[in-house]
């Protein structure tokens, strides 16, 4: 289960073997969202986080990291204003998943949490639509 303030319009989540976007979000705990071109709801019990890995990195746009002073196996994406973000696996030197953001590491699991990191930090949506296809 995701909580649910960590959800916003626009994250993505799994749900029976599916990733599916979300169009809104009722007081009630239930998430909108479309399949068929069909408008469903689902509560939070249902849906699962989508665990990040190489490929949806790579979906997402992110490029593999050929810098050899990386702390372990990185991916990086270009965010605008000669700003750059890499997502680090954990590995022998990475304690845990993360972004790397100057010097701070930023534990980062699932696709929505990154989602709404690169919203936070940038104001621009995470390009997702590769995962849904």
């Amino acid at each position: 289960m995701i909580h649910p303030t960590e959800l916003r319009i626009g994250n993505v989540f799994n749900l029976e073997g599916n990733v599916y976007k979300i169009y809104g979000i009722t007081e009630e705990g239930f998430v909108q969202y479309e399949r068929d071109n069909e408008i469903y709801y689902c509560s939070l019990n249902e849906m699962s986080p989508i665990e990040l890995t190489e490929e949806i990195l790579l979906k997402c746009n992110f490029k593999k990291c050929e810098d050899k002073n990386c702390p372990g196996k990185c991916y990086i994406i270009d965010i605008g204003d000669e700003k750059d973000l890499s997502y680090c696996f954990k590995s022998y030197n990475v304690e845990y998943n993360c972004i790397y953001l100057n010097t701070k590491k930023i534990k980062i699991d699932y696709l929505h949490q990154l989602q709404n990191f690169v919203f936070a930090y940038t104001g621009a949506e995470l390009d997702v639509s590769k995962v849904i296809e």
